[in-house]
């Protein structure tokens, strides 16, 4: 087995390691639970994204959930091809623990930063962030 992974369904027949797949997988439902539920008239999403505003008022989840929210259909498409093609290289060269540690661990950092930010202009204490392409782009 190329990764060391027993049958793991998010593992893709072993293309791909289990943790891209994980990430892949959950990046999708997320997405795609928010949109469905935000069209049912549950807030979901919004409950997922980041807002520096709720953060300060204790909604400290946004800090990592926000990276797991897409709305953009092809930007899901896209970045989800991306994190298929480099994560499996990136995983053999990191590791599983690595990878997702500088996977989530570089989201909420920026998240951390443009949260305090925030406290400085007002502006962005009202914005809203999503999508996974910080993490994309820091791996």
């Amino acid at each position: 087995m190329p990764f060391g992974r027993a049958a793991n369904p998010f593992a893709f027949g072993l293309r791909v390691p289990a943790a891209v797949g994980d990430v892949l997988v959950a990046t999708v439902v997320v997405s795609l639970a928010g949109a469905v539920a935000e069209q049912l008239g549950f807030p979901l999403r919004s409950l997922l994204v980041l807002r520096p505003a709720a953060v300060w008022s204790g909604e400290v989840w946004r800090l990592v959930t926000w990276v797991l929210v897409e709305e953009s259909p092809l930007n899901l498409l896209f970045g989800g091809l991306v994190l298929y093609w480099f994560g499996r290289d990136l995983v053999d060269a990191w590791g599983e623990r690595r990878f997702l540690a500088t996977y989530f661990a570089v989201p909420a950092v920026a998240a951390a930063v443009a949260c305090l930010l925030a406290l400085a202009w007002p502006r962005l204490e009202a914005s809203i962030f999503s999508g996974f392409w910080v993490a994309l782009d820091a791996l």
